[in-house]
């Protein structure tokens, strides 16, 4: 269940925040990924990360409130 809960504000928050970046066209929190063969001219770009480690700093926070919850109540 701790990891349900921990996985699912992750995937909430990072979503949320790429929505946002997108919506209001923040660089910071939109993820874009570029690539270019041209016939072996590769090139690779990709955007910001910043959504996923806000994401996973939600989910730890998330996860540590889940866990004194539960010694609360136990």
């Amino acid at each position: 269940m701790k990891f349900l809960i921990t996985f699912g504000t992750f995937i909430f928050t990072t979503s949320l925040l790429m929505l946002i970046g997108e919506v209001f066209s923040i660089s910071i929190l939109r993820f874009n990924y570029e690539y270019m063969n041209d016939d072996t001219g590769f090139e690779i770009s990709v955007g910001s990360i910043m959504p996923f480690v806000i994401g996973i700093a939600m989910g730890a926070i998330v996860e540590k409130m889940y866990e004194h919850s539960v010694k609360k109540h136990a």
